[in-house]
């Protein structure tokens, strides 16, 4: 029920010529795909010679795929159409990967359709987009897929302002490529609009991953919560409050969050830990945090963490952190049990070390 061809030249023939039943999952990450059309051509060919697999598919798997941006907004009509109208291969779809996909050497944003994912995919459970269109990023396009289902809507049940209400995983996150030089950071263009239509409504979620999401810039939403406080009479805010369902991005989807990556965002800072407090309600789940290589995260932030009380695995690397913090988070936390706090500057070159080589236990001790 499965058709996996990574690190291999593969043709549909040799897959699909070969069995009849439906194909539950199609896992192509890697693939050195033969013939034209690239990915989707090939996912179309595989569930056209596999009966049934149109409304059976659950998982598809595109992973480190040379695909653009072409092809990454087809994705809704592959989903849709099926094979030869079959017009519910999306319908089941409960996870998808497109981690990696992209080509160093293309310069354009990889644009992905959202939308059109969120309404031919109602079911989906996870969506891994991690390093989508690698160094130059992606963004969410809502404009223009529909035109690409033309003869198909009637297979779907179009509704305004589809959400993934079942969404449990969601990785929007960039990557970095090694250099002889340095490191390179891949590019989000996502900003905090679209992940505030992406992730409404979604109470199910689980996993959130905005590494790198640079331009969801936590001083711009604070600003924009002064103005609309100024500008519909509202009282004052005090020490940086505001109403988070209205400006958080994730604020609906944190009530059953376990792990949160906040690394290299514009949120990683303490003016959005602070915030955090107003709900400390949201995070009795929450396991795991990640704010490395923030800058703006300091003592203060960690000991807002302290209203965190199933925190488990800390990750603070390269932060603004001093032996206080680490002092005061060590002893609000009794379930912690990993920290990592690598190139953390304010930091004794003592506490460096021990913390490097000593588990959480020893360095409460300690």
């Amino acid at each position: 029920t499965t058709a996996t061809t990574a690190t291999t030249t593969t043709t549909t023939t040799t897959i699909a010529s070969s069995r009849r039943s439906p194909l539950v999952a199609i896992d192509l990450s890697g693939a050195k795909l033969a013939g034209r059309g690239g990915a989707g051509a090939f996912v179309d060919a595989l569930l056209e010679e596999a009966p049934g697999s149109a409304r059976a598919l659950r998982y598809l798997a595109l992973a480190h795929l040379p695909l653009d941006s072409h092809d990454v907004s087809a994705l809704p009509r592959m989903l849709l159409c099926g094979a030869r109208g079959a017009g519910e291969a999306g319908c089941a779809l409960t996870h998808l990967d497109l981690s990696y996909c992209g080509s160093l050497t293309r310069n354009d944003v990889m644009r992905v359709p959202i939308d059109g994912l969120a309404e031919v995919c109602p079911h989906l459970v996870e969506l891994n987009l991690h390093g989508l269109g690698l160094l130059s990023g992606f963004a969410f396009d809502t404009s223009g897929w529909r035109q690409q289902l033309t003869g198909a809507l009637d297979a779907v049940r179009v509704s305004r302002g589809a959400v993934f209400r079942r969404l449990r995983v969601l990785k929007v996150s960039t990557i970095s490529v090694p250099t002889d030089r340095d490191v390179r950071w891949g590019r989000s263009v996502v900003t905090r609009e679209q992940l505030q239509v992406l992730l409404r409504d979604c109470n199910e979620l689980r996993h959130l991953d905005l590494t790198g999401c640079s331009r969801c810039d936590w001083h711009s939403i604070h600003q924009e919560a002064a103005a609309w406080a100024e500008a519909s009479s509202a009282e004052p805010m005090l020490q940086g409050s505001i109403q988070l369902e209205e400006f958080l991005p994730f604020a609906g989807a944190l009530c059953n969050l376990r792990t949160l990556v906040l690394a290299r965002s514009g949120m990683c800072t303490d003016a959005l830990l602070r915030t955090l407090l107003l709900r400390p309600e949201w995070f009795a789940t929450l396991e795991h945090l990640d704010v490395s290589h923030g800058a703006h995260v300091t003592d203060v932030g960690l000991y807002c963490l302290a209203h965190f009380p199933n925190l488990q695995h800390l990750v603070a690397s390269a932060t603004s952190i001093s032996n206080v913090g680490l002092y005061l988070c060590l002893c609000a936390l009794p379930r912690l049990r990993e920290v990592e706090l690598a190139v953390c500057r304010g930091l004794s070159r003592d506490v460096r070390v021990r913390t490097a080589q000593l588990g959480v236990r020893e360095l409460r001790q300690y």
